[in-house]
């Protein structure tokens, strides 16, 4: 959360490839410098011909995005991650997985020198990351996940409303009322505006033998005096008006 405010939507603010490219062509004036990302390389097709060219080129310098992975198919002598930490912002539980995954697939295709650039060395994940030591990691995080109800502990639903600010507030305000006995937690989105529509998110967590991922219905889960604390939830959201949207297991739950 920010110290100031204690709002915990961050704004990743990094410093950009555009800036990365400026300073390398100041300290290697002589060396062939390409760019990928989705302002130079619009499709796959640029983004294969920029990568290729610097593969065949000796002693170049290739400056992009993480989306540089999925055209590069071979491993090169030197890798620097630049500003790391802007990503340890985001506040979504598989961020730490994300990471790892990142470096992890990017050292592996290092021949020589791997660095990475941060403010926050110690912390586990850069252990865990350059001793390759994936268990131990699986095991950090699995602890966290079950300390905050995240999966595979629990199953989140994620709801998420857009429209005009006044109206979406009103009716998210109600549809968590509505949800009262099933904890609903209501937010803003991580982007709170798409085409000046608000964008309201509410996050439920359930117990996974009450939805299991493979099936669409819901297993009747009965307590002590035999009613389901889930018995009517699928009819709740089944009812929705079409502009609801309602992802369960989510990719993420900003």
């Amino acid at each position: 959360r920010c110290v100031r405010c204690t709002s915990w939507k961050l704004k990743v603010l990094g410093i950009a490839t555009e800036r990365v490219e400026e300073e390398i062509k100041l300290f290697f004036p002589d060396k062939k410098v390409f760019r990928v990302d989705s302002n130079t390389t619009k499709n796959y097709k640029q983004a294969k011909i920029a990568v290729n060219d610097f593969l065949k080129t000796p002693g170049a310098i290739l400056v992009g995005t993480e989306m540089v992975l999925s055209y590069l198919n071979q491993n090169v002598e030197n890798v620097a991650i630049v500003s790391i930490d802007t990503l340890f912002s985001i506040p979504d539980f598989k961020i730490n997985e994300h990471i790892f995954n990142l470096l992890t697939r990017l050292r592996l295709k290092t021949s020589k020198t791997f660095l990475v650039q941060t403010r926050k060395p110690d912390e586990k994940i850069f252990k865990h990351i350059l001793n390759g030591d994936l268990l131990e990691f699986y095991r950090e995080e699995i602890r966290e996940r079950k300390k905050f109800n995240y999966p595979p502990f629990k199953i989140l639903i994620k709801i998420t409303a857009e429209g005009p600010k006044d109206i979406t507030n009103k009716e998210m305000e109600q549809l968590e009322k509505f949800l009262q006995n099933y904890e609903p937690s209501r937010f803003s989105a991580f982007i709170e505006r798409i085409n000046n529509e608000e964008r309201i998110n509410i996050l439920l967590k359930v117990e996974p033998k009450a939805w299991p991922a493979s099936s669409s219905v819901v297993t009747i889960v009965k307590e002590e005096n035999g009613v389901s604390p889930y018995s009517n939830l699928l009819e709740i959201l089944k009812s929705l008006p079409k502009r609801f949207t309602v992802k369960v297991d989510p990719d993420n739950i900003l």
